[in-house]
């Protein structure tokens, strides 16, 4: 039987040329990454900023595109016979009327303001939107309660009754069927 003869073992070198080619590996990937830290950091948020400037833009034009035609239809026609004065200065009530009716056939819009030259300005304002909006999400999360407590069913039904009764009010009052 051989002796083992530590003099002519080829396992600790070996072993201790891959470890020593494995941590010069690691301390180049971590030196390459600190230093491309901060390249990483802007690209990183230079393509959130695109992302988000061009989810922006795509947003506006479809919202005016949406809008256009019917803006256009109302300028043209506030810009014929004095329509504009009789909005604004002598039948305001009529006015904002209109510009109500305008508001229901755009449903992003919530506010439209009315101007002649002189700074007289004619403005409707649908707070209610807002109000809507939060209500729906009561609504919704009296109702989702309501899976695990059935008095919250009642609190749902009562919020519906109430902004309902709340929108029929407020179209009532502004003649708006």
């Amino acid at each position: 039987m051989a002796l083992h003869n530590r003099k002519l073992s080829f396992t600790t070198p070996i072993v201790v040329g891959f470890a020593g080619i494995l941590l010069s590996f690691m301390l180049i990937a971590i030196f390459v990454t600190l230093a491309q830290q901060k390249d990483f950091l802007e690209d990183y948020h230079d393509i959130n900023r695109n992302f988000t400037h061009n989810l922006a833009i795509n947003y506006t034009e479809t919202l005016l595109r949406e809008n256009d035609f019917i803006l256009g239809r109302a300028a043209a026609f506030f810009a014929r016979n004095d329509e504009l004065n009789r909005a604004v200065n002598v039948e305001p009530e009529k006015g904002l009327t209109t510009l109500m009716q305008l508001q229901n056939m755009m449903p992003s819009v919530s506010s439209i303001s009315l101007a002649d030259t002189e700074g007289h300005y004619l403005r409707a304002v649908l707070l209610g939107k807002g109000v809507m909006v939060g209500m729906m999400a009561v609504f919704g999360q009296s109702l989702l309660s309501s899976l695990r407590n059935p008095g919250y069913l009642v609190l749902a039904i009562a919020i519906w009754g109430g902004m309902y009764w709340v929108s029929k009010q407020f179209c009532k009052k502004h003649d708006i069927n």
